[in-house]
C-alpha cells in the first residue's frame, strides 16, 4: 500500500485532537494504477504528543471513488463525509461516508 500522497487543502480536527484530511493520490495499488485512487487519512499523536502517526481510515478502490477532494465534514459520531471527483458506478465521482 502507498501512503497518502499530495495532501493539500483544509484539515479537520476531532475532540481528541486527531487531524483528518484527504489526498487525491495514494492508497492501494489497483484500478487507478501505481499512484492509487486516494485516501482519507488521520494523524494521531504519539506518546507525550511528540510524534504524529498516519493512519489511513480509507483507501479508495475506484468503485467507491477516486481522487477525493481535501475538504471533509465530520458528524457528531465521528463519521467523515466528502466528495471524490472520479470513480464510482459511472466513473463520474461519488459522495462518500467513512465510519472510523
Amino acid at each position: 500500500m502507498i501512503e497518502a500522497m499530495n495532501p493539500s487543502g483544509p484539515l479537520i480536527m476531532d475532540k481528541a485532537g486527531n487531524i483528518y484530511g484527504a489526498t487525491p493520490l495514494g492508497g492501494a495499488i489497483g484500478a487507478c494504477g501505481a499512484a492509487g485512487c486516494g485516501v482519507v487519512f488521520a494523524l494521531t499523536t504519539g506518546p507525550a504528543n511528540e510524534m504524529w502517526a498516519e493512519v489511513p481510515p480509507h483507501s479508495f478502490q475506484y468503485t467507491d471513488g477516486a481522487d477525493p477532494a481535501s475538504g471533509l465534514a465530520m458528524d457528531a459520531q465521528g463519521a467523515l463525509y466528502g466528495v471524490a471527483g472520479g470513480g464510482g458506478a459511472n466513473g463520474t465521482g461519488v459522495v462518500f461516508k467513512v465510519i472510523p
